[in-house]
């Protein structure tokens, strides 16, 4: 299992974690409760995953955001009391994706956030949004569960317009 990426630490905690899901498959789902949402699906990726090659066959799903082909500078944190560099989102590790994007660690804190392409290709307007959910790996695994809780879904159909 790799250790560092781009010159950073991989948190322990996510590694002593990432160690112990005995899984054949590239992911595995989780249901994430927290103030902002309510059981949205998280595919968490396995070390089977991690190691896989992307859509674009040019990085593996850990690289997805930090070798992508993005616009950095409009990256703009969703809560803006929790701010982020453009030096944090572009050395980050991704190790999940949702319907709208995907989840990573923040190496330079271990912290853990949420980056979505909200970007309008219509009119042509190119913005991303990075949300924070943890503080650290460890607080991440106290907001998910392998079931969802009651009935009450996050909405994962996209409106045509």
């Amino acid at each position: 299992m790799i250790t560092k990426h781009l010159g950073r630490t991989i948190p322990e905690d996510y590694l002593e974690f990432i160690e112990k899901i005995n899984s054949k498959e590239n992911f595995q789902m989780y249901y994430f409760n927290n103030t902002y949402h309510n059981n949205k699906k998280i595919n968490l990726y396995t070390k089977r995953g991690l190691l896989s090659d992307s859509y674009d066959k040019n990085s593996y799903w850990y690289e997805w955001i930090s070798k992508g082909d993005y616009a950095f500078e409009k990256v703009k944190p969703l809560h803006p009391e929790e701010p982020i560099s453009v030096d944090e989102v572009k050395t980050c590790f991704t190790i999940a994706d949702t319907y709208e994007g995907n989840v990573f660690i923040n190496l330079h804190n271990g912290s853990i956030w949420h980056f979505s392409d909200d970007s309008d290709w219509k009119n042509e307007i190119t913005l991303y949004h990075c949300e924070k959910y943890a503080d650290n790996f460890c607080d991440f695994l106290q907001m998910i569960n392998l079931e969802p809780i009651g009935n009450k879904f996050e909405d994962e159909d996209f409106k045509i317009y």
